[in-house]
């Protein structure tokens, strides 16, 4: 990945940006935060993009489509992500490791495309 294992604190990822590559910033543990500019134009998010960093929230930009696998392993510090209406987003595919999610919420639309969960675990 393009920043595997930097010591990167904060991105703002352009606009013209649509595809974030498998590992983009795996084990960059610093990475605390993301910014998507208003008029994000991403379309893709790869497997393990974000996994391993220090990322607390992550608000899914309106034009995402397809996520991957395991974007938010180890992410221990996540407590927020905010899927916007419209989008389909299979939660089982970026939360794999429950363990890791003691406080998170999911901010989701009212009449969202997303998987469900059971029993306190994503499906």
């Amino acid at each position: 990945g393009a920043f595997w294992g930097t010591s990167i604190e904060k991105i703002t990822i352009p606009s013209r940006v649509e595809v974030i590559g498998k590992n983009a910033f795996y084990n960059s543990k610093n990475l605390h935060k993301i910014i998507f500019t208003h008029d994000s134009m991403l379309k893709i998010i790869g497997m393990r993009a974000f996994e391993n960093t220090s990322i607390s929230s992550f608000p899914f930009p309106s034009n995402l489509i397809m996520i991957n696998e395991k974007i938010f392993e180890r992410c221990r510090n996540l407590q927020i992500v905010e899927i916007p209406e419209n989008v389909f987003i299979q939660v089982s595919l970026f939360i794999t490791n429950t363990r890791d999610f003691h406080n998170l919420v999911l901010m989701i639309p009212s009449n969202p495309f997303v998987s469900y969960f059971e029993n306190g675990l994503f499906i």
